[in-house]
């Protein structure tokens, strides 16, 4: 993997995003994974136990089960957050895959079930977002085993005060500059996609959105969750396209955020891993894919950083009838 500096600064338009605190690791019994809230300085509502199946060296089958905090019952019923129930994301200890993976809706009583593939075995933080109805948002983080650790080494980081950087997954490249990045504000990055060269003329919204950004601490496994929006017709359609969490920090920019009243469908099941491009079944793209050309190739993301330090970033979105996956590695300094 190599990223690039890149002197050329990109505009951009107006975006969300979310931020979540994550928890030391929770203690597991083999197969059997508690979850806690990973949200600090908000009561926890709710806890969740995750069993995990293998179903060959580097396929895991997943059953998750959200349990209210005060009462120990088993949480029934859960609100559609960007077209789906389940939002789960795992990522290796190096930073250097992301496996993003959507349950549509639970199970009758309440369970989430999903088969997660990894591209190498090892340690992976995978991250549940769901809004269990009455709860609010609610996301929990589980550390789970894929088979023997592997002792890779990370990315060197790139520090972002250097200038823009590019990074790229197949025929795709992302130019970013996050020159503005400070840790504990809010910054703006800008991206620019091009495709063999050329500015991508075939961008569509991925789950309602122009694109996702995905960033994990390497210190603390700190969570940030932001959409990007292309313009302010989009904005005005999409009405924001984040996720809401109750008892973010609004002052913050860590603000909560709703879905269009009638967002794009979703896929069901689609994983994709950082650095590459994979195609969508026929269902799957059907119910997914937004429009090709009516993303453009600028955007801008609004995020602020927890903390000063190394963060793997990925960026998400649809170009070529394909979920794109484009990984980086930077360094954000103190505020």
């Amino acid at each position: 993997m190599t990223f690039r500096h890149d002197a050329k600064r990109m505009p951009g338009t107006t975006a969300t995003a979310l931020l979540v605190f994550l928890t030391a690791p929770v203690a597991a019994q083999d197969g059997v994974f508690e979850g806690s809230t990973a949200v600090p300085g908000v009561k926890p509502m709710v806890s969740g136990r995750m069993t995990v199946v293998e179903k060959s060296p580097l396929s895991r089958e997943i059953e998750l089960v959200y349990l209210d905090a005060a009462t120990g019952r088993q949480v029934p019923d859960f609100d559609v957050e960007l077209t789906q129930e389940l939002h789960i994301l795992a990522v290796d200890e190096q930073l250097h895959e992301l496996v993003h993976e959507h349950v549509r809706e639970a199970q009758p009583d309440g369970r989430f079930a999903a088969e997660l593939q990894f591209p190498h075995s090892g340690t992976y933080h995978i991250y549940t977002d769901a809004v269990p109805s009455g709860y609010g948002q609610q996301v929990l983080r589980f550390d789970v085993p894929v088979g023997a650790d592997e002792a890779g080494q990370a990315s060197p980081a790139i520090d972002v005060t250097m200038g823009p950087i590019s990074s790229s997954a197949g025929d795709y490249t992302v130019e970013l500059d996050a020159t503005h990045l400070r840790a504990g504000k809010e910054g703006v990055m800008a991206l620019r996609v091009t495709r063999n060269g050329q500015p991508a003329t075939d961008l569509a919204p991925y789950l309602g959105v122009a694109a996702h950004v995905v960033l994990i601490g390497a210190d603390d496994l700190a969570y940030v969750h932001a959409h990007a929006l292309a313009d302010d017709s989009m904005h005005e359609e999409m009405d924001h396209g984040g996720h809401a969490v109750e008892g973010m920090d609004h002052s913050t920019g860590h603000d909560s955020h709703h879905m269009a009243e009638e967002p794009m469908p979703a896929m069901e099941h689609d994983g994709h891993l950082g650095g590459h491009a994979h195609g969508a079944g026929d269902d799957a793209h059907q119910a997914i894919m937004g429009v090709p050309g009516t993303v453009p190739a600028e955007l801008s993301v609004y995020v602020t950083p927890p903390a000063p330090g190394e963060y793997g970033l990925w960026i998400e979105f649809v170009g070529e009838d394909q979920v794109v996956t484009v990984p980086f590695r930077i360094e954000v300094p103190a505020g």
